[in-house]
């Protein structure tokens, strides 16, 4: 729907052999059904890395006309896609859930070192909560952790205002403060895999990624 809604035409889609199997294969089934031209490049191997040879293999498979890059997957895949689609010049997708899927910037392995460089946000992110429900709880417990998280941040921003007279935003602070007050609420249902929490998480780690942005 969100495809048909932009006109997009053709469209890369990125992922490893995990979450090909969790939601990739999905993904290019629902795009064939709707007649939208779709290629899937699958990184190989039990651990992705976005380092050059990523990038090198995502470019060499691509097609010239390709009008939008999905990441379906981790936050390296989508950092990778982030900065490939900024590279390319065209806009991106994503799905599932860290705080940096709305950001901008893009962490890689350059020189086998990891840098963050600026690139793009996502036009669009979807999280899909059955999906999401049935990350493993390391995954889970890691999403929430990110938001928890965000405490800790915002002291280090008010310090920072303080000590070196940083610019400092009420309205990012109360965004962020909210979504971590709304999950923290529902916290103790986060093992039970409720999926009002779950995709609090999801919304708090999107927001959150936004308000990196601004």
């Amino acid at each position: 729907e969100y495809v048909e809604k932009y006109g997009f035409k053709n469209l890369y889609i990125a992922c490893d052999e995990i979450t090909y199997g969790i939601a990739g294969e999905k993904v290019m089934n629902i795009l064939k059904d709707a007649g939208i031209k779709a290629k899937a490049h699958v990184f190989k191997g039990k651990r992705f890395i976005p380092d050059e040879k990523a990038l090198g293999e995502l470019m060499i498979d691509a097609d010239r006309d390709c009008d939008l890059v999905v990441a379906v997957g981790t936050g390296s895949i989508n950092d990778m896609c982030r900065f490939f689609s900024f590279q390319m010049g065209v806009p991106f997708a994503t799905a599932a859930p860290m705080d940096g899927f709305a950001s901008s910037g893009a962490a890689l392995i350059i020189n086998s070192m990891k840098t963050t460089i600026p690139a793009q946000t996502p036009l669009f992110i979807i999280g899909d909560t059955d999906i999401v429900c049935g990350a493993p709880a390391r995954m889970v417990s890691a999403g929430l952790g990110d938001l928890l998280g965000k405490f800790t941040c915002l002291n280090d921003w008010r310090i920072s205002k303080v000590v070196n007279d940083e610019y400092y935003c009420d309205e990012i602070v109360n965004l962020v403060t909210d979504c971590i007050e709304n999950v923290l609420a529902d916290a103790d249902n986060v093992a039970s895999r409720d999926p009002k929490v779950i995709g609090d998480i999801m919304e708090g780690l999107v927001l959150t990624g936004v308000a990196m942005s601004f």
